[in-house]
């Protein structure tokens, strides 16, 4: 998993390019490195998720503001080191943390270091280089 694409929306689209000699993925968006504001430097993190859930627009809603499911659980993809591999996330409420797990039910043991959870709509696919 050298470049992983996460496409948000139609707008807007993550990409996570490994750097070896820094054992990190390296963060864009909108086209353009994601940059820390305090640094000044593109950000960098050990550990990418990429978990898909229901996304809907709240009904009414003139902005167009979204309905995000964080309970029901589902599948997705954890990154680190230059691997990815199919995961499942549940949680068991508004205030639990997140469980992840693998395809055999084990745990996720993330890297040490940052990361960067991604959420999208159910209906999106990851693409991986």
């Amino acid at each position: 998993a050298q470049v992983i694409t996460v496409p948000f929306s139609t707008y807007k689209t993550g990409v996570f390019t490994y750097d070896r000699e820094s054992g990190c993925y390296l963060v864009e968006e909108y086209g353009k490195p994601y940059v820390d504001g305090n640094t000044g430097e593109q950000v960098g993190v050990t550990n990418v998720v990429v978990i898909r859930t229901s996304c809907t627009v709240i009904p009414g809603d003139t902005e167009g503001r979204l309905n995000v499911d964080l309970i029901s659980g589902g599948d997705g993809w954890y990154a680190c080191g230059g691997k990815i591999i199919p995961i499942r996330w549940s949680k068991a409420d508004r205030s639990s943390q997140f469980i992840y797990t693998a395809a055999d039910g084990s745990p996720v043991q993330f890297g040490r270091g940052a990361s960067y959870v991604n959420i999208i709509p159910t209906k999106n696919d990851i693409t991986v280089e």
